[in-house]
């Protein structure tokens, strides 16, 4: 009879230790998918933001040192700052559910932002983005160093 107990209480003890590998094992993967993907969410967002920028800055260059480019490469240009400005919008989700100011004013100044192949502004609206983006960049870096 004490060779069952002590059988017993081994298999449980096993059983115990299995199971909180297994516990243990599940929380590490999570923690490192998260961390992953909010490390690529970061690194699309940054992207996004350098897009938006960029365009911006080329779309301001044109207008003021009147270089001669096509309809159709002015466009493009605007095209690409409307799609990077739509991506930073959605990556930054709901207005509703923002809750760091810098998220939030930089989600309230792309909203208003109306990209235009004619705009004369640029220099100011860009460096709006770049003040707004860099304690968000930041927070969410730290928290990438603190999940790994």
């Amino acid at each position: 009879m004490k060779e069952i107990i002590l059988e017993l209480i081994k298999f449980v003890g096993i059983l115990a230790s299995v199971l909180l590998s297994i516990h243990i094992f599940k929380r590490q993967s999570w923690s490192k998918l998260v961390s992953e993907s909010r490390n690529k969410w970061l690194d699309d967002l940054r992207n996004d933001l350098a897009t938006l920028i960029g365009a911006l800055d080329s779309l301001g260059d044109i207008n003021t040192n009147y270089t001669t480019i096509t309809d159709k490469e002015r466009l493009d240009l605007s095209y690409k700052a409307n799609k990077a400005k739509a991506d930073v919008l959605l990556k930054l989700n709901n207005i509703k559910y923002i809750d760091n100011y810098n998220e939030n004013k930089l989600f309230i100044m792309l909203s208003d932002l109306d990209i235009k192949y004619n705009m004369n502004k640029n220099k100011d609206i860009i460096n709006e983005i770049i003040d707004y983006s860099k304690p968000i960049l930041k927070c969410e870096w730290e928290k990438v160093k603190e999940e790994a």
